[in-house]
């Protein structure tokens, strides 16, 4: 392994100049001169070569026809390859698997006229959207606390607010709902509301004391909040 190592280093040197008069040459040489940058890329070094032969290699792998004889952790990842680049089934399925998975958490108003408040319930959706590995207002996770054994920490998401990306993040949420089917009549004031969501959750956030940790025992928390049992119950540890 240490001469493959040697000798890979050897090969991208110019022992023929001077390291004295062009360190830089002397080191880097025989790379320069064996190497080009990619049509798709701006530069190219050590890293990104490393990455893109690894991803070269990575697609032959997942490329490669299911066997019954491959273990679960290469069926799986062959699986799900073969169908995010099955482009024809998926122009035909269209929005249609999306659309099923947003019915089974109970629906969205502005895309479904039939939806309901009355029908609507909060913590049923936040316990559908984790069972489904989504964090939506907090994310559950262990970590370790002196003296207790396990702590449970509900965490609010960290989210980047930019006025620079707001334009473009709102024209990117709504053309993704026109194109599953958004009633536009409604579209803007629904996103308004939404807006306003988000922006009440980000003031709470970073309100002083949303930062201050309330230790408290799961099941203290699971009688003050029943709900969250539910969610634990979706958690494997």
């Amino acid at each position: 392994m240490k001469l493959k190592a040697a000798r890979t280093i050897k090969v991208k040197m110019d022992l023929n100049v001077d390291p004295c008069e062009d360190f830089y040459r002397y080191s880097c040489g025989g790379w320069l001169d064996n190497v080009q940058v990619p049509d798709d890329s701006f530069m190219i070094g050590s890293f990104s070569t490393i990455d893109r032969d690894s991803t070269s290699k990575l697609k032959d792998m997942l490329s490669n026809e299911t066997r019954a004889s491959d273990p679960l952790y290469e069926a799986v990842p062959k699986t799900f390859y073969a169908a995010c680049v099955n482009t024809d089934l998926i122009d035909e399925r269209g929005a249609k698997p999306f659309l099923d998975l947003i019915s089974t958490v109970g629906g969205f108003p502005v895309i479904n006229s039939l939806w309901s408040e009355s029908d609507f319930n909060m913590e049923d959706l936040v316990i559908k959207l984790h069972e489904l590995g989504l964090t939506p207002f907090m994310s559950l996770y262990v970590d370790a606390d002196k003296g207790q054994k396990k702590t449970f920490i509900l965490d609010f998401p960290y989210y980047v607010v930019s006025d620079r990306n707001e334009s473009s993040n709102r024209e990117f949420v709504m053309e993704a709902l026109r194109l599953l089917g958004a009633n536009e009549d409604v579209l803007n004031r629904d996103f308004e509301e939404m807006n306003a969501v988000k922006l009440a959750v980000l003031q709470a956030l970073y309100n002083s004391s949303a930062t201050v940790a309330y230790p408290i025992s799961i099941d203290q928390l699971q009688e003050k909040y029943k709900w969250v049992e539910d969610i634990f119950s979706t958690l494997h540890f």
